[in-house]
């Protein structure tokens, strides 16, 4: 079972990586949990995407979904157009952002109603239920973010392994239950100082909460994301490694976890 960060940039596309997106590989399945700006260039490099079993979005925030539009008219329009349709796996309340994105884009013959046909097949899945795609079980956890998002451990049928992803969350998201135990913990670290926003109501973690976070979980592996190109990225890794000893990773384009 292995991760490979197809980007970890936050907000935006940094200099030369895009935006959050990981392919996560078992024996037998291959999945994408989120696809931001500038993920798709990445994603081609390391499969077909026309082989995923599935693409699940942890909430609906431009940096985690800009290229869903990007592979629709990668699939539509090439040469050899996919044959069936990609389950696309979307939170409760995100329905309106890809109607929306249809809405603007469809030109004729497409139409907003039939944007989406042979490319995604789209489902709502339920944050409450385990979601079952191949050979992967993904179970939700609500974080603390400024739309609803939703953390995600994944794990195998033919594997021990369990990876967790923090999605974009503040530090007062109780993730515990749901990311104890994990191996790989892909977890954001967007700043390095808290700033003034109120810890009950901010939406994202700093360095030194993300270590923390490792560090409560046990996970063997830390992968640090959803960073800016303002912020020096060894200077995250150092606050993360105050509170965290274990093996860190930054997350660029290409890198593979391999558990």
């Amino acid at each position: 079972m292995k991760l490979t960060v197809l980007g970890g940039a936050a907000a935006g596309a940094g200099a030369g990586i895009g935006c959050s997106g990981y392919l996560i590989q078992g024996d037998e399945t291959a999945i994408v949990v989120d696809l931001g700006p500038s993920t798709v260039t990445e994603l081609k490099r390391h499969i077909d995407p026309r082989d995923l079993a599935g693409i699940v979005i942890t909430h609906g925030h431009l940096d985690h979904t800009l290229d869903l539009g990007t592979l629709r008219y990668s699939l539509k329009y090439s040469p050899s157009a996919a044959t069936s349709p990609i389950d696309l796996w979307i939170p409760p309340g995100c329905e309106h952002l890809l109607e929306h994105l249809a809405i603007a884009y469809a030109a004729p013959p497409d139409t907003p109603s039939d944007f989406y046909n042979g490319v995604y097949s789209m489902k709502t899945f339920d944050p409450a239920e385990p979601l079952c795609v191949g050979e992967f079980t993904i179970t939700f956890h609500p974080t603390v973010h400024y739309v609803p998002t939703w953390a995600t451990r994944i794990s195998s049928a033919q594997s021990p392994i369990k990876i967790g992803y923090t999605a974009d969350t503040g530090p007062a998201a109780d993730l515990h239950e749901t990311l104890n135990g994990v191996d790989l913990l892909v977890c954001e670290a967007t700043l390095l100082e808290p700033g003034n926003e109120p810890y009950e109501t901010r939406g994202h973690l700093t360095a030194g909460e993300a270590g923390a976070l490792a560090v409560d979980t046990g996970c063997r592996v830390l992968l640090l994301t959803h960073l800016y190109d303002e912020i020096v990225h060894e200077q995250t890794r150092r606050v993360a490694h105050r509170n965290f000893t274990g093996r860190i990773e930054i997350a660029r384009p290409g890198l593979t976890v391999e558990l």
